[in-house]
């Protein structure tokens, strides 16, 4: 499994567990959320600072995922 599909795997598996949509996600990325659906497909990654509100968002340290 790429890192990319391993991140995505992550980030749909925690957004789901705390009730966040993928638009929640976007917001706090500032991206739309057709980017959230391909990091969740595995079609790339955020950037460092996107990763990094997003692991905020999420309760998580960036180094948590597997990017």
């Amino acid at each position: 499994m790429s890192r990319q599909s391993k991140f995505g795997k992550q980030l749909k598996e925690l957004r789901k567990a705390l009730g966040l949509s993928q638009q929640e996600i976007a917001e706090v990325a500032n991206v739309s959320r057709f980017s959230v659906i391909s990091w969740e497909k595995g079609r790339g990654v955020p950037d460092a600072l996107q990763l990094f509100d997003i692991a905020k968002e999420l309760g998580r340290d960036v180094r948590d995922f597997e990017v």
